[in-house]
C-alpha cells in the first residue's frame, strides 16, 4: 500500500518537474518586458546575496576584519566593500578607504621605470654600473654584468633571503638615507649593512630569487636617470596623470579617517598596529581600491586610462611577459615587475605585510580583473588561510 502511494507521488513530482521545465522557459519570452526585468534583477539580487554571505564567510574563517576590492570588466568596474576598516569605531571600510599594498608597489616602480625606458634613458640589458656612482657586482662573480633587466626580473643573484627584520630596524634609524645610501651600504663589500647572505651563491642571470634589494636598488636607478625624487616622480608621471588623488608613499598626504587600520590577530582578539610608512618602491604604497583600479585599467588597455597614455602597448605587453626561461619562484614566472602565472593569461602581483594583504590579477583571455585589499595578513604557509585567499579571487572571478 505504501509503496504505491510512493510510486504516485513520484509520477506526480516527475511530470510537475518535466512540465515546469518545458513551460517555464516557454512562458518567460511571452511575458511582459517588465515582468522579465522584474524576475531578472530578483535573480540577480540573490546571486548577489550568495556571493556576498560566501565572502563574509571567508572573512570570518580568515579572521579578516575589512576587505576593499574591485572587479573590471570591458573597462565596466564593480566596487565592494566588506566589514569595518577600524574595528574599534565600526567605520565600514569604502572605496576611498586607504590600504597599505604592501608589494604589488612593485608594479608602480617598473612601471615609473619603464617610462624612463620609453625616453631613451638606458636599455633593458645596459650594465647598471654605467648609470650609478659605485660598483655593482656579485662579489662571487665579479665579471658578470648585472642589468636592469635582471633587476626587473629578480634575476640579478641579489638575495631574499636576509635575517628577519634586519633592514627594518636600520631603516627606522636611518630612514633619510633610503634609498641611497643604504642601497651602497648593504650590497657593496665592506658596506655599514652588507653581510654575505645579500648575494647568492650564484651567477646573475642563472636563476631568480624574488628580492625586494632589487626594487630598492631600481628606486635609486630611477631617481638618478629622472632627476627627481622617486616619490615626486611617480606623482607627477603616474598618480596625477591618472587621477589617483587617494594614492601616495606618504602618511601626511592623507587624513587618518581614510586610512585603514592593519591588524593581527591572536584568537578572537584583533590588535591594531601602528601606521607606517618606509621602503616606498618595495613595498609602501597606500591607495584606495577605486585609485588602483585607474592604474590597473591603464595596464589591461595597453598603457591607456580614460584617455590617457602612461606607457606604450609594446612596454605593457613586454612588462607582463617572463624574461627568462628559468624566471620563477615555483609558481609564477617573473616578468618586467609582474608576476605570470599558469598559461601566461593571467598577470599581476601580490603583497603581504604586517597585517595586511593585497591581490591583483589580470585574465588577459577575457578581458577581466580582479583587485582586494585586506587589513589583516594572511599566512600562505597555513593551508587553511591560503586556502582562503585563492578561494575570495576565484570568487571574484566567477
Amino acid at each position: 500500500m505504501l509503496n504505491n502511494v510512493f510510486r504516485k507521488c513520484l509520477i506526480i513530482v516527475i511530470t510537475i518537474l518535466f512540465v515546469g521545465a518545458i513551460y517555464i522557459p516557454a512562458t518567460y519570452g511571452i511575458l511582459s518586458k517588465n515582468i522579465q526585468s522584474k524576475i531578472k534583477k530578483q535573480y540577480i539580487y540573490i546571486k548577489d546575496l550568495f556571493f556576498d554571505l560566501k565572502i563574509k564567510l571567508l572573512m570570518k574563517l580568515g579572521h579578516i576584519p575589512s576587505l576593499s576590492m574591485c572587479a573590471i570588466k570591458n573597462n565596466k568596474v564593480l566596487y565592494k566593500g566588506y566589514g569595518y576598516s577600524k574595528l574599534l569605531i565600526r567605520q565600514k571600510t569604502t572605496i576611498n578607504t586607504v590600504y597599505m599594498i604592501a608589494s604589488i608597489s612593485k608594479t608602480v616602480t617598473a612601471t615609473a621605470l619603464m617610462q624612463l625606458y620609453e625616453k631613451g634613458l638606458f636599455g633593458l640589458d645596459d650594465d647598471v654600473n654605467d648609470y650609478l656612482d659605485f660598483k655593482v657586482r656579485n662579489p662571487n662573480y665579479p665579471d658578470i654584468p648585472i642589468t636592469f633587466r635582471m633587476l626587473l626580473a629578480h634575476q640579478s643573484s641579489l638575495s631574499g633571503d636576509l635575517p628577519k627584520l634586519y633592514l627594518d630596524c636600520y631603516f627606522l634609524r636611518n630612514k633619510n638615507n633610503y634609498p641611497y645610501p643604504m642601497i651602497k651600504e648593504l650590497i657593496v663589500p665592506n658596506g655599514s649593512l652588507f653581510i654575505n647572505s645579500v648575494w647568492n651563491n650564484y651567477a646573475p642571470g642563472n636563476k631568480s630569487d624574488y628580492s625586494g634589494i632589487n626594487y630598492m636598488l631600481l628606486e635609486h636607478l630611477i631617481e638618478f636617470l629622472s632627476k627627481k625624487k622617486f616619490i615626486d616622480y611617480c606623482r607627477e608621471n603616474i598618480f596625477i596623470p591618472l587621477k589617483m588623488g587617494n594614492t601616495s608613499f606618504h602618511l601626511k598626504d592623507f587624513k587618518r579617517s581614510q586610512l585603514a587600520i592593519s591588524y593581527i590577530d591572536i584568537g578572537p582578539i584583533y590588535f591594531p598596529l601602528p601606521f607606517t610608512e618606509g621602503f616606498y618602491g618595495i613595498g609602501g604604497l597606500k591607495t584606495s581600491i577605486e585609485d588602483f583600479s585607474h592604474y590597473v585599467i591603464a595596464h589591461m588597455n595597453g598603457g591607456v586610462w580614460n584617455g590617457i597614455r602612461i606607457l606604450n602597448e609594446s612596454t605593457v605587453e613586454m612588462m607582463h611577459t617572463p624574461q627568462y626561461p628559468n624566471s620563477s619562484d615555483g609558481k609564477a614566472k617573473f616578468g618586467l615587475g609582474w608576476f605570470i602565472w599558469g598559461n601566461s593569461n593571467h598577470h599581476g602581483h601580490a603583497g603581504c605585510g604586517y597585517g595586511m594583504t593585497s591581490a591583483m590579477v589580470i585574465n588577459a583571455s577575457n578581458d577581466c580583473a580582479v583587485i582586494f585589499f585586506m587589513n589583516n595578513a594572511i599566512n600562505f604557509s597555513n593551508e587553511k588561510e591560503y586556502y582562503i585567499y585563492f578561494k575570495i579571487l576565484e570568487l571574484f572571478f566567477s
